[in-house]
């Protein structure tokens, strides 16, 4: 095992045959809609009867429930593209009920006292009993706001009141380690950056514990290096403890507001927590540091590209029907090809239901325990696409990458492997020896926001035969979205794809298909198709949560 279970560690290297570098797959995101709500006409499909039997694999048989196809809504155009119908939302009323405590007012007269002098008896005179001062109600403690260099951001690491920066280094050791006094520092002559070096070394050669610990005490030793509190929150990062991680980073961005990656990486904890203002804030401040910062632009343009992503209730109909009356006559789309450079003959698709437009969803695709063994990993596998280039990174190309690959040859080790050799044997009703391999990951991502539309490609492939220059590259076969929850809004597909001259046809699409995500729905498509996912306008913390096959015939991405 790479990290102790209880960590939520990345998979191990055992667990990851290998990684393609296609960054520029699916990028499935969304938002919240009911199921199988129709956005836009419904023309829907006839009844299929069921499949049924079992799942067989080197992990064990697991039983695989009936799969229904279930049809996906498909929206005529007619110019407007999309007449959107959104989801009615339940307002709760909420009730607070007051309660007056009623007093009694006592009110008395003032009377005279008269002080009898009592014989010399040695008695003292008769007293009125001090009135007892009320006692001081407790204030509550303000809320200590730290705001973060050269910004507006608040820390999430912010110190107590009269708390110096070791104090706060011991005291987020011990709640990280769960102790009640925190690991003794080193002592010697290391320096922070041998300290770096020896926790890296550890970390990469799979001593998760022993990394920690010697981050925790170079903390500890050089409370305010930066460098020393980067890597502490680079091995939450790698652990995928987000919430660690952030702490870590801010404090290391207090100390030296220069560290860009630890902006970055705190933005996008803050990105994937829905808080879109702190994270384009954060990227903004490394754009002023850095205007060239490859990874700040990425990551900006991403969150403001999918925000724009919007069904508009208007008419494009006058612009539209002067382009589709000037466009060729319509025609059959012609058949997927993995590349327009080098063709070769394709066949039918073996599941019927794909002949036509190439588009069909089917629900209760996998069993209760293979369903619950995604669950517990599509959380690491959507941070691993961001974290194994810092431990995977031996020269060869391996690491820093965005996707996993399951070869034709090779039998699944993982409940995600065995997923998608699966729905490839069981739903496409196709054999593995005929693929090249399945490409696959995972996205968790808030619902209010959507993925722009795109073609799924090996964009990161190199460009040795001009395949970029005819704008298709290669493409997998099919393309194919797994719901893990109901939450988001629908996967679209458009009767539109790229020519080899790199232009849409039909310029104008005549028809959408949308999928409304439902837990254990899994809706097929042709890669070459273009595609994304609408949002759903709340303010929301629930995320979309999928696994992303991609099923390359011949291609190796």
């Amino acid at each position: 095992e790479f990290l102790p279970s209880c960590w939520h560690a990345s998979p191990p290297p055992s667990e990851i045959r290998h990684m393609s570098r296609s960054l520029g797959t699916t990028r499935a995101q969304g938002v919240s809609a009911p199921p199988m709500v129709p956005v836009g006409v419904g023309l829907g499909c006839a009844a299929i009867s069921p499949l049924g039997g079992s799942v067989d694999s080197s992990l064990g048989s697991l039983p695989a429930p009936a799969a229904v196809p279930v049809p996906v809504r498909e929206a005529a155009s007619q110019g407007a593209l999309f007449a959107g119908a959104g989801a009615t939302l339940v307002p709760v009323a909420l009730a607070a009920v007051l309660g007056v405590r009623h007093g009694l007012a006592r009110h008395g007269h003032c009377r005279g006292l008269r002080l009898l002098a009592l014989k010399q008896r040695g008695r003292s005179a008769a007293r009125r009993p001090p009135a007892r001062s009320p006692r001081p109600v407790p204030k509550p403690k303000p809320e200590i706001i730290q705001h973060l260099p050269r910004s507006e951001l608040a820390s999430t690491a912010a110190a107590l009141p009269g708390e110096s920066q070791s104090q706060r280094v011991q005291r987020l050791i011990r709640e990280d380690f769960d102790l009640e006094t925190a690991p003794k520092p080193l002592r010697g002559e290391l320096s922070p950056l041998v300290l770096g070096a020896l926790g890296m070394q550890k970390l990469r050669a799979a001593e998760g514990p022993a990394a920690r610990k010697l981050f925790a005490q170079a903390v500890m030793a050089f409370p305010k290096d930066a460098e020393t509190l980067f890597n502490m929150g680079l091995f939450y990062e790698v652990a995928h403890e987000q919430k660690k991680m952030v702490r870590w980073m801010d404090m290391a961005i207090e100390c030296d507001p220069d560290q860009s990656l630890a902006w970055i990486m705190r933005s996008r904890y803050m990105e994937n927590s829905a808080r879109y203002a702190e994270a384009l804030a954060g990227y903004e401040v490394v754009l002023k540091m850095q205007p060239e910062n490859a990874m700040a632009t990425s990551q900006r343009a991403g969150i403001l590209g999918n925000q724009k992503l919007r069904i508009e209730a208007l008419s494009s109909w006058p612009q539209a029907a002067e382009v589709i009356r000037a466009d060729s006559p319509a025609s059959v789309i012609p058949a997927w090809q993995e590349n327009f450079v080098r063709p070769q003959p394709t066949s039918q698709p073996k599941q019927a239901l794909l002949d036509g437009s190439g588009i069909m969803a089917w629900d209760n695709v996998l069993s209760k325990e293979l369903l619950s063994k995604l669950d517990a990993s599509v959380e690491d596998y959507y941070n691993f696409a961001f974290t194994n280039g810092w431990v995977y990174n031996d020269g060869d190309g391996a690491g820093d990458l965005g996707t996993c690959w399951l070869p034709s040859s090779a039998s699944p080790e993982t409940a995600a492997e065995l997923a998608a050799r699966t729905l490839l044997q069981r739903i496409l009703q196709e054999e593995p020896e005929d693929f090249a391999g399945i490409e696959y990951w995972s996205r968790v991502r808030s619902e209010n926001l959507g993925a722009g539309l795109h073609y799924d490609a090996a964009e990161d492939d190199v460009d040795l035969h001009g395949e970029w220059l005819h704008g298709n590259p290669w493409r997998p076969q099919w393309s194919s979205v797994l719901y893990l929850t109901d939450e988001g809004g629908p996967t679209v597909i458009l009767d539109q794809l790229s020519s080899e001259e790199g232009s849409h046809v039909p310029q104008i699409p005549q028809k959408g298909h949308f999928c409304l995500p439902k837990r254990n729905r899994f809706v097929v498509f042709r890669a070459d198709l273009f595609h994304g996912t609408l949002p759903v306008e709340l303010e929301t913390a629930r995320s979309r949560r999928v696994f992303i096959f991609n099923f390359w015939r011949r291609h190796t991405p």
